[in-house]
């Protein structure tokens, strides 16, 4: 389903997607990406813009860029991120600080010049926070780690749930427990150095990314924020740059049916991987 940023009530369109993929990390970034006939979009007369939201699987995405075609022409993908993250991402925050709170009154806070509503809060830790400068995301970031729980998300609902994350690990043997492992890491949308402006023009700087002699090359790329003062575009550039800086990695496994395994996959120390994969080493992939 497509909506307007300004009006989500009420799609203005729905797509038959050729195919698609949604990943998402625990307590992290959700993305999702599909492709759809171009002569789809031609007869049906629909318009996907920067300011398009997608629905899928009860969430909302935002779009990340334009759209890109294949080679003949046939099909083009689109790429969105969740639009709780797009938006807190740029919501800046001069100060906030807070003696004795909790996870729901600092929600209630950040969340209140937003369109989210604060969704189940059932953690019960107590907790000091005072953090400058800086973003609703962060915010939101580190009182999930303040309290270790979970971020779970629902519509236009941001809940913080108690976690039920299992520490116990298990070993997987090949040929018993799985039969396949494939992992794959994308680096076409990698940012290396960001070249950013505000809005009007008047401010402007570039940012490396850390991760910069590790990646071994140097990919540009160009962002606008609306900002009035240095040190605000500067947050919300690096802010930007934080996500524009990780490639793209999954990890598929096949189980056999018999095997009724539950799994939670978690990324510890450097995974042997062939060498092109080798970027797994850098400790910040997610996997689906």
């Amino acid at each position: 389903e497509l909506y307007m940023s300004n009006n989500l009530n009420q799609p203005y369109a729905k797509l038959p997607v050729i195919s698609g993929d949604r990943s998402a990390e625990r307590n992290g970034y959700y993305k999702l990406s599909f492709s759809i006939l171009n002569q789809y979009l031609e007869k049906m007369n629909i318009e996907i813009t920067p300011k398009t939201i997608f629905k899928a699987g009860g969430l909302f995405y935002a779009t990340t860029d334009t759209g890109q075609s294949d080679e003949r022409n046939i099909m083009k993908t689109f790429s969105a991120e969740l639009l709780q993250t797009q938006v807190l991402m740029f919501s800046y925050i001069d100060e906030i600080k807070l003696e004795n709170t909790t996870a729901i009154e600092v929600l209630t806070q950040i969340l209140e010049p937003t369109i989210f509503e604060v969704g189940i809060c059932d953690t019960d830790v107590y907790f000091p926070l005072e953090l400058k400068d800086t973003n609703a995301q962060a915010v939101l970031s580190k009182v999930v780690e303040l309290t270790k729980g979970e971020l779970q998300y629902n519509g236009l609902r941001i809940s913080i749930r108690k976690s039920n994350w299992n520490e116990a690990s298990k070993i997987l043997v090949k040929g018993r427990d799985f039969t396949t492992l494939d992992e794959n890491t994308d680096l076409s949308d990698v940012v290396t150095r960001l070249h950013y402006q505000s809005s009007d023009g008047k401010l402007s700087g570039t940012i490396d990314s850390e991760y910069l002699s590790k990646y071994g090359f140097v990919r540009d790329g160009y962002k606008e924020f609306d900002a009035d003062s240095e040190g605000k575009l500067f947050m919300l550039a690096q802010a930007y740059l934080e996500t524009a800086e990780l490639p793209s990695c999954s990890l598929s496994i096949s189980i056999p049916k018999i095997r009724k395994l539950s799994l939670e996959i978690v990324l510890s120390g450097e995974l042997n991987a062939p060498a092109s994969c080798r970027l797994n080493a850098l400790g910040f992939c997610s996997f689906r």
